[in-house]
């Protein structure tokens, strides 16, 4: 089974750099996935959110995801897994960007992009919740592009992200600041 995944992943990045490798895209996604570089972008408007009192808890569950995302995927389960990324297995890919450090699976960009997505989606004005996941998608589809993870480090990045701010926020809502927790039964 794992063999056919790789084979899987395999076909979809070369087939990327195949039909979309172009000068353009070249920029653009190395831009792109600078902001997604240690959460940067995420991080950035979390801060900004906790600046304002009308979009402050947004910003705190939003950080608290993006937190919690870093550590499951980054201190937790990379370390675990241990896979390499697929420009070790493919030395005639050239690389847009620094070859990243560490192990592939699953990818923090995609983890973060789409807990801060997320959060800002159950948190938020959902009607304009697109654009956030619209700017997660483009992040994670940079990984692909520049051939440093794989789809399935993507994919599964993505629904452990979302999942991570899904668990975060039903935590602040449970727990959070403006909710009475009562420690003692009242006699």
């Amino acid at each position: 089974m794992f063999d056919a995944i790789l084979r899987a992943d395999q076909a979809i990045l070369n087939g990327i750099q195949d039909l979309l490798r172009c000068e353009f895209l070249d920029i653009f996604f190395t831009f792109v996935t600078k902001l997604g570089n240690a959460g940067f972008i995420w991080i950035l408007i979390g801060l900004l959110m906790c600046c304002f009192k009308k979009c402050r808890r947004t910003g705190v569950v939003m950080l608290c995801s993006v937190a919690a995302a870093f550590l499951i995927g980054e201190v937790t389960i990379k370390p675990l897994i241990g896979r390499l990324r697929p420009f070790m297995d493919n030395a005639a890919v050239q690389l847009l960007i620094d070859p990243p450090r560490g192990f592939s699976f699953p990818s923090g960009h995609s983890m973060s992009s789409f807990a801060a997505a997320t959060a800002l989606f159950l948190c938020g004005n959902r009607k304009v919740s697109w654009t956030w996941y619209l700017g997660a998608f483009f992040i994670a589809f940079s990984r692909l592009y520049l051939y440093v993870h794989y789809p399935s480090d993507v994919l599964t990045g993505a629904v452990l992200g979302s999942l991570t701010a899904w668990a975060v926020y039903a935590l602040f809502r449970r727990f959070g600041p403006g909710r009475k927790v009562k420690v003692f039964k009242e006699m």
